[in-house]
């Protein structure tokens, strides 16, 4: 047969029809051999069939009579009756002792002509970036392709795609937005080819990230209106592709502008919407504040209600939200503690601060030694406000359960007070009835106004920092954090050294090597690559677990009086080692999460060092991660110096512009500096310098 190609399609080849088999087992089957490369066709095909009676086949079991030498006989007969005599006609096992074997073989020739291209389509494509970056990988689709031969060559070109070709002509890497076109080249190998072109389109469609200014106050102009626009609550939006971005108070672009009057007195919600290039849109929900301070507005007056928050040192605290009427006017005070509010005459109001973050600040095992001293009436508290600041669990009173709820937060096991908040502000204004018991009436956090019709400058606040006891607590990014102590001398924790093998299992006991203190606490670091903990075997009460994967054990004590703990067991710890080596190289101690200090009798601060076989672990030069990071308002840059040092923090902008220089005198030890008000966003860098050393870091501001 020679078969044409027709519409990608080839005909029928034919099998063997079979008569004359009443009662016969009849079996079918063939086996092709295929040439390429033939003068008049495509390729050709050497079908082999092979029929087998399977009635008589097993009694022969093989072609025991061939037709081999009797094919001119055959051609001569007409098998099948049907008045024909012609090559492709046999009777089964033909032979001169007329007997059948069941067996028959005939090779069928199929040459194929294919003069028709192969027939394929694929279609235009569209692909979305959804991630950060102005990019996304696009695999092209493989075609169906519909031919008649048995081998395709598809081949993908693209000059537009060239600069971003990936590991095979169908994939692609980091493409931008834009049109590309593409072409498909599919080859048979008859040697006909089909083409078709499609344009590949990749869309930005990650919405852009909008930041909005938290609240904005306007006041009202004699006219009675005032206009503010869209790009005024702009705080830093942005989007992952390049383009200008639109800024409107709806999802219509060219609403980028409201006008208040004086029906629209007081907060009024505002939605930011950010439109990118590509069309995306989303949008964040702030408010702004519409006063009428200079009575422009007809039989309307606003009087001022304003205030400061500090602590019973006078530190102004920062970064306190205060509410009116449970949210109805709010403001964040700033490094000056200070808030101020224009409020509709004649309304009833309810002045409300609160702060529920940092409650580490100030806050060490200092705080519990003498809450414990307290307890035990050693050395009284003589200062309401520091006896709300020990009441940790808020139960109105002062008892070990405090030191229970004030420990879990300095091992970092709690990372909050659970039944209080980090901070309690107190109206300043109260008296106390009785100062030895500030619980003795629900003292005011509040300050109410009925019927307002007079300004009020000192709504003030007295904050009090929970757990901090001594008032070391950093307030807001201006002023330092109070220091009562000096550093009196070291405190040192010893340890044998021993060299480990791979999966042993060891204990190590942690004694103290000398010093009379009343309460210490450390980052206990291990090399988490090498070591793991399987068992606290002594002392578990003092320290905290939670930061294992960090290769990190919090550790602090507290104790009512100067107690000498020389070559007292503090703890024991069971190792197993992941890796062979000595343990000296695989524990250390810092002030890593929890700063690294103990106190003497006067409350003096000694510095803690790990002393193995009596050889005192001195600790690095090192600058550490910022925390919080990334971080909106404040955030704080801890280092350790191995000696005191003349030190330089810098802080710049990605474009080298300074902005914060602290230039001051340390000790040896781990100090901390918080950071707030920088006047920035985005990435920034912080680099410190002594006389010997310098390094530098990264942080990320939120606006």
């Amino acid at each position: 047969i020679t078969a044409q190609c027709v519409d990608g399609q080839l005909p029928d080849f034919g099998e063997p029809v079979i008569t004359h088999d009443e009662c016969e087992l009849i079996g079918i089957s063939y086996q092709d051999e295929q040439f390429d490369v033939v003068p008049d066709a495509c390729y050709k095909i050497i079908r082999h069939w092979s029929v087998i009676n399977w009635c008589v086949f097993d009694q022969y079991g093989s072609d025991v009579y061939s037709e081999a030498g009797h094919y001119e006989l055959a051609y001569n007969a007409d098998w099948d009756g049907d008045g024909d005599k012609d090559t492709r006609t046999f009777r089964e096992g033909y032979n001169d002792a007329g007997i059948a074997d069941g067996y028959i073989t005939y090779d069928q020739v199929i040459k194929v002509v294919d003069n028709e291209a192969p027939i394929f389509n694929v279609d235009d494509q569209t692909y979305c970036i959804e991630e950060t970056d102005c990019d996304t990988d696009i695999t092209l689709p493989t075609p169906d392709v519909t031919d008649c031969s048995t081998e395709i060559t598809i081949v993908v070109t693209s000059d537009d795609l060239a600069a971003y070709a990936g590991a095979d002509q169908y994939n692609y890497s980091n493409v931008p937005p834009g049109e590309y076109v593409v072409d498909y080249a599919v080859t048979d190998n008859c040697g006909n080819t089909s083409y078709d072109q499609i344009v590949v389109t990749v869309v930005d469609c990650k919405k852009p990230t909008p930041y909005c200014v938290e609240g904005l106050v306007i006041e009202i102009m004699q006219t009675g209106m005032v206009q503010t626009w869209a790009s005024d609550f702009d705080a830093g939006s942005f989007d992952n592709c390049p383009g200008d971005l639109k800024l409107s108070f709806s999802p219509d672009v060219n609403d980028i502008g409201i006008t208040f009057t004086c029906d629209d007195l007081g907060q009024q919600p505002v939605e930011l919407w950010v439109t990118d290039a590509a069309g995306n849109q989303d949008f964040c929900a702030t408010f702004i504040e519409v006063q009428d301070n200079m009575d422009a507005c007809p039989g309307t007056g606003s009087p001022i209600v304003a205030g400061r928050i500090a602590t019973e040192e006078d530190q102004a605290v920062a970064q306190v939200v205060v509410d009116v009427n449970g949210g109805q006017y709010s403001q964040t005070t700033g490094s000056d503690g200070l808030f101020s509010f224009s409020l509709p005459q004649g309304g009833d109001y309810t002045i409300a601060p609160g702060l529920d973050q940092n409650p580490l600040n100030g806050v060490s095992t200092l705080d519990m030694v003498i809450i414990m001293r307290h307890i035990l009436g050693i050395d009284l508290l003589d200062s309401p406000y520091q006896m709300i600041a020990a009441d940790v669990n808020n139960s109105h009173s002062i008892s070990t359960l405090d030191l229970v709820a004030l420990q879990k937060v300095i091992l970092l096991v709690e990372s909050g007070f659970p039944d209080n908040t980090s901070w309690r502000f107190v109206d300043a204004d109260y008296v106390f009835p009785d100062p030895a018991n500030p619980w003795l009436e629900t003292f005011p956090e509040v300050i109410n106004y009925n019927n307002l019709t007079n300004d009020d400058p000192n709504a003030n606040f007295v904050g009090v920092k929970i757990g901090d006891v001594n008032g070391s607590v950093q307030a807001n990014a201006t002023d330092q954090a109070v220091e009562f102590n000096t550093i009196a001398g070291d405190m040192l924790i010893a340890v044998d050294n021993r060299t480990v093998k791979a999966g042993e299992k060891f204990k190590v006991d942690f004694v103290a090597g000398q010093a009379e203190v009343t309460g210490y606490q450390f980052t206990l670091d291990f090399d988490a690559a090498a070591l793991e903990l399987a068992e606290v075997a002594y002392g578990e009460e003092n320290l905290g677990l939670a930061l294992l994967d960090q290769g990190a054990i919090t550790v602090s004590r507290a104790e009512g009086e100067a107690t000498d703990l020389r070559d007292q067991l503090l703890f024991s710890l069971i190792f197993k080692a992941k890796t062979a080596g000595k343990l000296s190289d695989m524990l250390s101690i810092s002030s890593r999460y929890v700063k690294a200090e103990a106190y003497n009798a006067n409350n003096d601060l000694l510095n803690v060092h790990l002393s193995i076989d009596g050889q005192m672990q001195t600790k690095e030069f090192t600058l550490y991660q910022n925390s919080p990071n990334p971080f909106k308002e404040e955030t704080v840059i801890g280092f350790y110096l191995p000696k005191p040092s003349a030190t330089k923090l810098t802080i710049t902008d990605a474009s080298g512009k300074v902005l914060r220089l602290i230039s001051a005198e340390y000790d040896r030890g781990y100090h901390q500096i918080s950071i707030g008000d920088l006047n920035a966003s985005g990435i920034l860098y912080y680099k410190l310098e002594t006389e010997e050393e310098t390094t530098v870091r990264k942080m990320v501001v939120l606006k």
